[in-house]
């Protein structure tokens, strides 16, 4: 009878030891999880963050470059063809080194799948204005300006005035396919940017979009005008925070 009971107490407290153990390494599950989540969390912010500033850009910044550029071409005369000229882009033109991150980065808890979708659509997007704005490049390129050592109407002044013509109408073209991409790159990022400001929450998007105003604080011609567009395009940020931050630019310079 004692040994039967000393084997039920030897039983009762290895059971309590396993019950140990299993206590233990569940919890030891649970610490590691829960820092697993902070630390996927704290990712999330980040790269939501620097994705917000890098989209801001596109969605603010590139409507402006469309509209200016349609401007150009409703102005631009066929006698006005040597203008053309200048306009030669260097790459790299845009920053997107972000998105390209947050859809390598393969972790649907910190990208899922609808912005995915999104961020790679504005990708192609903005490969593909790269690659219009390197044809833009080379037409400009081809510009010839005419022998003044011969006449105007020579052969060789009249096959170099074709040959710009062409080139003219080529650069034309690409400009405007330009300002479609420009303007549909843009339309990508605000549905994007409205799921980002929801992650981040008010206080951190506000943060980002007054960090935002300043990195193009320079661009401005006045304060009034400061005030304006930064009232268009982020409401948020109370005006007397726009005229600061413009003050301040104009300091630096």
């Amino acid at each position: 009878m004692f040994s039967s009971k000393q084997n039920r107490g030897k039983w009762t407290w290895a059971l309590v030891d396993l019950l140990v153990v299993i206590i233990g390494v569940y919890c030891a599950f649970l610490i590691q999880d829960s820092a697993a989540r902070e630390s996927a969390e704290k990712e999330k912010i980040k790269i939501y963050s620097a994705l917000k500033m890098e989209l801001e850009e596109f969605r603010v910044t590139f409507p402006l470059f469309a509209d200016g550029n349609q401007s150009y071409l409703e102005g631009l005369k066929e006698e006005e063809a040597p203008s053309f000229i200048d306009w030669k882009f260097i790459e790299p033109q845009y920053g997107y080194q972000i998105i390209e991150y947050a859809l390598n980065s393969n972790n649907s808890e910190i990208i899922d799948f609808e912005t995915y979708e999104e961020l790679k659509n504005t990708l192609v997007g903005i490969k593909q204005l790269e690659h219009t704005e390197r044809l833009i490049t080379e037409v400009a390129g081809t510009y010839k300006a005419r022998i003044k050592e011969l006449p105007e109407d020579h052969e060789l002044n009249l096959q170099i005035k074709a040959e710009n013509r062409a080139g003219l109408y080529r650069f034309k073209m690409f400009v405007q396919i330009r300002v479609g991409m420009l303007r549909r790159i843009s339309g990508y990022s605000t549905p994007i940017l409205d799921h980002i400001n929801e992650v981040l929450g008010p206080e951190l998007s506000l943060e980002i979009d007054k960090k935002f105003v300043t990195k193009f604080a320079r661009w401005f011609d006045s304060e009034e005008e400061a005030v304006a567009l930064v009232g268009e395009h982020f409401p948020n940020v109370p005006a007397e925070d726009v005229k600061r931050i413009y003050q301040e630019a104009q300091l630096v310079e």
